[in-house]
């Protein structure tokens, strides 16, 4: 009777530490704070099923959709990246985070950058000095053609401290100017930007297009060589990989 009893006695705590151990893997907190260990020490595939894990669980969380949709879209899966975005945005439409993350994501995916604007603007209103978000919406002017209102973003981003120091506004900026044909001023500002970041293919290519432009033969032959090498076999650069080498076989 004894061993019947030590025995039920067992089984209760056991019970009670399956629940327990149960309500932990739901607690948002606990799973983001997982997640976010895992993501510092690299362990991408195990921060990415924490998060998802707390999005399950609690899907009207906040915290949990952002987190999970800045995974997937460092991952690159934008299209499951954005609807967690702008869930959180309906949620918490008070949360810079929320617009900032669903313009970042628009603007990466294949003709919905225009829509990128919108949120950026949003982001924009709730904290005005964010240079991130200042730098995007630049960003997503500059793809949308509109050279008027990516000046005007280039200008409140450049008092901004530390701005002249991020290879992406002087990458802008030279695209400014390579818009309006003035080739030499583009390619000192692209040079600038590799400066800050020499493993960029599209300041590479920038630097060669404008070398290009301005007749600098010999530039613009030594950067889509070194496009070429940095780019590599990216899916979204193949056609220009393409143009590249046929730009190469005609400065021979």
């Amino acid at each position: 009777m004894l061993n019947k009893n030590r025995l039920f006695c067992i089984s209760q705590v056991i019970a009670i530490l399956i629940v327990i151990a149960g309500c932990g893997e739901r607690d948002p907190q606990k799973l983001l704070e997982s997640a976010a260990a895992a993501e510092k020490e690299n362990r991408t595939a195990e921060a990415m099923e924490f998060a998802e894990k707390s999005v399950k669980y609690n899907p009207q969380d906040v915290d949990s959709l952002l987190f999970y949709a800045a995974l997937l879209e460092k991952s690159g899966d934008y299209e499951k990246a954005l609807p967690n975005a702008e869930l959180a945005v309906k949620l918490a439409p008070e949360r810079f985070e929320a617009h900032h993350l669903a313009g970042k994501i628009l603007l990466k995916m294949p003709g919905r950058h225009p829509e990128a604007i919108a949120p950026l603007l949003r982001a924009k209103g709730i904290e005005a000095g964010d240079l991130d978000n200042l730098l995007l919406l630049a960003t997503s002017y500059a793809q949308a053609g509109n050279y008027k209102e990516l000046l005007k973003a280039l200008k409140e981003a450049s008092v901004i401290p530390g701005c002249f120091k991020r290879a992406e506004y002087h990458n802008l900026v030279g695209m400014y100017y390579f818009h309006y044909k003035l080739y030499d001023r583009a390619v000192k500002n692209f040079l600038q930007a590799y400066r800050f970041d020499r493993k960029s293919p599209e300041i590479i290519y920038n630097i060669a297009c404008a070398q290009e432009k301005r007749g600098n033969a010999a530039g613009a032959k030594q950067f889509y060589q070194l496009y070429l090498r940095s780019a590599g076999d990216r899916n979204d650069q193949n056609q220009t990989i393409i143009d590249v080498r046929a730009k190469l076989a005609k400065l021979k």
